[in-house]
C-alpha cells in the first residue's frame, strides 16, 4: 500500500511499519507455503550421495568413485568425485555410461 506524497514523511514510514509487522504476523500463524517448503527440501538435498562404486582395472589399479547432488552447482546437476577430486559436474542424463 502507498500513501500520497502529502502525507508527511514519518508518517508513511509508520504505516508502512505496521503494516509489515501485521504481514510478518499472519505469515507466522500461516507457516511456510509449498513453493518455500520445495525450496527447502531441495537445498537440503544438496551433497547428498546418490551412487558410490569401485572401479577395478586390468593394470590393478582401483578406482573409488561416487556421485552426489552438486553443491555449488544447479539443483539439478550431479558432481562426480573420482579419488577424492572433483572429476565433473553434469546433469543426470549427461552421467557417463559407466555410473549409471
Amino acid at each position: 500500500m502507498s500513501l500520497a506524497n502529502w502525507v508527511p514523511r514519518r508518517r508513511r514510514k509508520l504505516v508502512s511499519q505496521r503494516l509489515h509487522a501485521a504481514k510478518v504476523a499472519r505469515r507466522i500463524v500461516l507457516g511456510a507455503d509449498a513453493d518455500t517448503l520445495r525450496r527447502r527440501a531441495i537445498h537440503d538435498a544438496r551433497g547428498q550421495l546418490l551412487r558410490e562404486g569401485r572401479t577395478y582395472r586390468a593394470d590393478g589399479t582401483v578406482q573409488h568413485w561416487r556421485v552426489l547432488r552438486s553443491i555449488r552447482g544447479r539443483t539439478d546437476q550431479r558432481d562426480v568425485i573420482i579419488d577424492g577430486s572433483l572429476w565433473r559436474t553434469c546433469g543426470p542424463r549427461k552421467l557417463p555410461a559407466w555410473l549409471r
